[in-house]
């Protein structure tokens, strides 16, 4: 009896599916690159021209409730646009390549935690009694304890690029 309350608890929580938000980029008139996760908030006459970025969020995700084709599919990462950054002209505020530097370490910080993810997700095929399984779910929570840590840095991080990008409004 206590066994299956422990399966039941366990399916639950390695249920959970994580969540992904759109990021829209686009150039206003003053030629200023802004951030938005509202496509309404882009001029009309932008729209045409946005990039679309897949920002990932986790709230209690189960690192083996994907496959690798969704997990390609959840993030895009950050790409520089090549003709914005050739252009000879004034180098980039401070604040926006502080932004470009936070996103490359979340970046990496995602790619490492997809990595684990997989290798956690191939091993526990492979788990043959209790005390492994019991070692297993430990690594799975604190790897969806790290998740959650990445979600709230990267949602601290999209709500500071739209503070800044109200400013240059």
């Amino acid at each position: 009896m206590r066994m299956a309350g422990l399966i039941i608890a366990l399916v639950l929580i390695l249920w959970s599916m994580p969540a992904t938000a759109k990021i829209y980029r686009y150039t206003d008139a003053a030629g200023a690159v802004c951030f938005t996760d509202d496509i309404n908030r882009v001029p009309a006459g932008q729209r045409h021209k946005v990039r679309t970025y897949n920002s990932y969020h986790s709230s209690n995700q189960n690192p083996a409730s994907n496959d690798k084709k969704k997990i390609k599919k959840t993030h895009a990462p950050y790409v520089p646009d090549k003709d914005y950054e050739s252009a000879k002209g004034p180098k980039l505020p401070e604040e926006v390549q502080a932004f470009r530097k936070q996103q490359a370490a979340l970046d990496n910080e995602y790619a490492l935690l997809m990595k684990r993810k997989i290798e956690l997700e191939k091993a526990g095929r492979n788990i043959r009694g209790k005390t492994a399984m019991l070692k297993h779910n430990v690594e799975i929570e604190a790897l969806n304890k790290a998740i959650k840590a990445y979600g709230r840095k990267r949602a601290k991080l999209n709500e500071a690029i739209t503070a800044y990008n109200l400013t240059l409004k």
